[in-house]
Parts: C-alpha cells; sequence; structure tokens
C-alpha cells in the first residue's frame, strides 16, 4: 500500500532473486487501494511476466484482510509472506524459503535482528509476547514479520482472529497440531513510507482476539 518510494527498486530484486533460485515460482502482488500513483507502476511492471499475477483493491481493507487473501489466492505447496515497503531484505524472502524445504520446517518466521520500536510499541510488544506465551505456552515473536508457510498449514488450520492477532493464532494452532516451527534471523530497516504507528483500536482488537482464541482452544479440549 503506497510504496512506490521502494516497490521500483525493491519487487525487480525480489522476482530476479525468487525466479533465479525456483525458476516455477509465482509472485503474486495485491495492492491495497494505494493512491500514490503505485498501481500504474506495477501494472506496467507485470507486462510480459507470466509468472506474476497482480490484485487490485479498489479500496484500501488492511493489512490482515489483505494477508487473507494472498495466503487463499496462493497456489504454490510453499508461501513466502513479503513485504515491499523497503523494510525487507529480498534475499531474506529466498533464505525462508530454503530453511523451510531444506530442513522440512512447516513453518519459518523471520525475526528482526534489530527492531526500530517506540518506547510505547516496545512495553506493548512485550507485553503481547508475555501474554501469548503464559495463555498458550507458544513462543510467537515476529509472528507478523516475513515468513514462509506450507500451503497445507494454511488449509489445514481454521482461523477465529478477525484482526492482526490471527499470524500469531496460525503459529499457536500449527505448534499445538504438531508443525515444525522454525525462526531464522532476518535483516530490517526502518519502511520508506510514513508510517502512523501502532493503533489502539488494533491493539485492543488484538488482546480480545487473544482471548478469544483462548477460550475457544480451552473449551475445544474438552470436546
Amino acid at each position: 500500500y503506497n510504496d512506490m518510494r521502494s516497490m521500483p527498486v525493491v519487487l525487480p530484486r525480489l522476482a530476479i532473486a525468487f525466479r533465479k533460485a525456483y525458476p516455477k515460482s509465482e509472485l503474486l502482488l495485491i495492492d491495497d487501494g494505494s493512491t500514490d500513483g503505485s498501481r500504474e507502476w506495477i501494472t506496467d511492471f507485470a507486462k510480459g511476466k507470466p509468472y506474476m499475477r497482480v490484485i487490485m483493491h479498489k479500496k484500501n481493507q488492511g493489512i490482515a484482510e489483505t494477508y487473507r487473501e494472498l495466503y487463499r489466492e496462493a497456489s504454490g505447496e510453499v508461501i513466502v509472506l513479503f513485504s515491499l515497503d523497503g523494510a525487507w531484505d529480498p534475499a531474506d524472502a529466498v533464505r525462508l524459503a530454503k530453511t523451510l524445504i531444506t530442513r522440512k520446517y512447516d513453518v519459518v518466521i523471520g525475526v528482526r535482528i534489530y527492531k526500530q520500536y517506540t518506547l510505547w510499541r516496545r512495553v506493548i510488544s512485550a507485553s503481547y509476547n508475555m501474554l501469548t506465551m503464559g495463555l498458550f505456552g507458544v513462543a510467537t515473536k515476529d509472528a507478523g514479520s516475513i515468513k514462509a508457510i506450507r500451503k497445507t498449514v494454511i488449509s489445514g488450520i481454521p482461523i477465529i482472529s478477525r484482526g492482526v492477532f490471527d499470524e500469531a493464532e496460525r503459529i499457536i494452532r500449527a505448534h499445538r497440531s504438531g508443525c515444525c516451527i522454525g525462526f531464522i534471523d532476518v535483516h530490517h530497516k526502518a519502511a520508506q513510507k510514513k508510517r502512523h504507528g501502532i493503533r489502539l483500536s488494533h491493539v485492543l482488537e488484538a488482546f480480545v482476539d487473544m482471548f478469544r482464541v483462548f477460550v475457544d482452544l480451552t473449551f475445544s479440549n474438552f470436546v
């Protein structure tokens, strides 16, 4: 969404890296209602590239819904989730896929070596991680980071979260179902677009979903 400052550099690098490592890979891109001219740039870039598929949202639907659509629409057996905001290294995306495939993981999460968090974000993140560990006994560090995940995990695990907690919920349920989850360090820097920061509404929504998932998993154990 509105990644015109970074996308003309990042997307070609990503495409070259993946096509070199995995010649049969598909590049699926969803533009979430951008207004900065990137939609036109994407359309031109995708011309003549049969391996690239583009979906355009008429209006912004938000990151949680866009992630869900990416998972639904992806056709490959291994899915790598990546953002074009300039914060991530395309080489790390390929490393995620290779780690999952060669080490036979079901999910591989990219753990940021350095997080550029404000004090407010650090407090929220620490509280969030302690709660998920306490409630579920599962480490969900960097659940919203770039990751590689098998399509079978997506299709075989029901998700009830309504917001951004769905990425953590997927990890929690994957762990409980016996999936093998791995972590690798990835590079991260400040995105090249202005961010509005974490919103209180998103924080509250995540905590509500967290407890909804806890109740669901707790009571399902008695069925």
